[in-house]
């Protein structure tokens, strides 16, 4: 089954304004078109985005190449590689809606990433994807809008 196949199935992708399947697009980050696509789907300038990825070498490195923040999912198989590190790293996803609308609202030019402590060590069920999609926005607690 493809992602959107697995997300259609578990009836999520209604919760998503715009998808970038690599299957659709026809490339994998971390090729710039992908980004691009995504971009473009939200209607949104890379400083007004972020990319949430578990991978250095394609999550991470696209979404710095583009100027999109970098947040990196860190979980029980995390990356290690030598590749580019995240502006952001993330243990839990519960803190990922608080993260977004400080980060984006600041200057994404620190030296070192942010480190975000899990809130509680639970496990939501996120299964690693070589390739998630990536572009998507979700409503914030406080009523704003985060371009993932």
């Amino acid at each position: 089954m493809t992602l959107r196949g697995y997300l259609e199935h578990f009836d999520v992708l209604k919760y998503f304004d715009h998808w970038s399947f690599s299957d659709d697009v026809g490339v994998y980050k971390p090729d710039p078109r992908i980004f691009t696509h995504a971009l473009e789907g939200l209607g949104v300038e890379p400083v007004e985005a972020a990319h949430v990825g578990d991978l250095r070498r394609t999550d991470v490195a696209g979404a710095l190449g583009m100027g999109i923040t970098s947040v990196r999912y860190r979980h029980w198989r995390d990356d290690v590689t030598e590749a580019p590190e995240a502006e952001v790293l993330l243990d839990d996803h519960t803190n990922l809606p608080g993260i977004l609308g400080r980060r984006l609202n600041k200057d994404s030019s620190a030296a070192s990433p942010s480190y975000i402590a899990p809130a509680a060590a639970v496990e939501l069920g996120s299964r690693n994807r070589d390739h998630p999609p990536c572009g998507s926005r979700r409503r914030l607690p406080d009523g704003g809008r985060a371009k993932l």
